[in-house]
């Protein structure tokens, strides 16, 4: 578990593999086929101020200064993306009664 980290610190997480779950600023939320669809971008970086993703971009374009904390993640695959949790809440239950039901 991470340490809390002040609200005006910014971390860099550079040489990202492939970011998974990116989609356009203006889409608040996706409906049915629109939810099949997953942007990812390869070769990447994440700038995150305080506890917010302030902007991402291919390595080419990464920030040099900007960060407080610098993360390298060696290729992995970063998931910056928030659980639907109207689609998920049938699952809030144990994993042994889920396979019980089965």
């Amino acid at each position: 578990r991470r340490k809390h980290k002040p609200q005006d610190m910014k971390t860099l997480i550079r040489n990202i593999g492939q970011i998974a779950g990116i989609v356009e600023e203006s889409v608040l939320r996706k409906n049915g086929e629109e939810m099949s669809q997953t942007g990812t971008l390869d070769n990447a970086w994440i700038l995150i101020d305080g506890e917010r993703i302030s902007s991402f971009g291919t390595m080419d374009g990464c920030p040099k200064d900007e960060a407080d904390e610098v993360i390298d993640a060696e290729r992995g695959m970063v998931l910056p993306t928030f659980c639907d949790s109207h689609t998920h809440i049938v699952f809030a239950c144990t994993r042994e009664a889920i396979e019980r039901s089965l």
